[in-house]
Parts: structure tokens; sequence; C-alpha cells
């Protein structure tokens, strides 16, 4: 088990939500974490000459807290119809390409611009088209 203390988060707050999907759980998880311990020190990862504060590629989602994940405020969810169109970059003949798509319904963003220069100050705005709810919504 790769992230045993994850595990027991996940379980718990399934516990607690039985009627929440795994994916509202994972949901919960990743979007209420931390970029810094519980000491509020920035989580570090090594290098190689010492340590220096983590890329969000290194630490994944961050520190987790499960009385934020417990009590949220947003969340995501994804169905097994959300990943399909997904599918079409393997070689199955059940899906199609006709419409390709790269807006899988996942809590976490990441923009990546290698065309960038350190001299580059020019504004980026992206814009993120992603399916939420407000948890409130979900109980009526």
């Amino acid at each position: 088990m790769p992230c045993p203390h994850a595990f027991g988060i996940a379980t718990l707050l399934k516990r607690a939500h039985p009627e929440r999907s795994l994916t509202v759980i994972q949901s919960a998880v990743m979007t209420t974490r931390s970029s810094t311990y519980n000491t509020l020190n920035q989580i570090k990862e090594i290098n190689g000459m010492g340590f220096e504060i983590a890329m969000p590629l290194a630490m994944g989602s961050g520190h987790v807290d499960p009385n934020k994940a417990n009590d949220l405020g947003l969340l995501y969810d994804a169905t097994a119809q959300d990943y399909e169109p997904i599918l079409t970059i393997t070689s199955s003949s059940r899906y199609s390409c006709l419409n390709p798509s790269s807006d899988l319904n996942y809590p976490s963003f990441i923009v990546l611009y290698t065309n960038m220069t350190e001299d580059d100050n020019s504004d980026i705005l992206e814009d993120c088209h992603k399916c939420w709810s407000r948890c409130d919504d979900l109980h009526g």
C-alpha cells in the first residue's frame, strides 16, 4: 500500500459520509490539503545540494487535513463516463477518437509553459472549466 495514512483517512471519510462516491472522497482529501506541514513550514524536497521548497510534482497533493476533508465546501465528482474520452489514447476499439477530450474532471490543476523565459513579464490567463458542486447542493 503506497500511502496507508491517506487510505485510512479515505476510509474514515467513507464511514462518516457513506453517500459520497470514492471520487468525491478523493476530491475532498486533495482539495483541502496544504503545502505546509502542521508546523506551518513549507514541505521540502531533497535536491542535489540539500533541501528546497517542494514543487507540486514532487509532493503530490500535499499535507492532508482530515478535519477539513470531512467538512468541505466544493467537491469534484467523476463517473466512468467521464474517463471514456480520455481512453482514446489506448488502442482499444471500444472507444472512438472522434471527440477526444482533455477535460478529465480531476481535482488538481497544473499548467506548464515551456516557451516562457525569465524576461517574459506578460500576464498569462488560463480558463479552466471543471465540473464541481457545492457540498450543500447534494443534501438539498
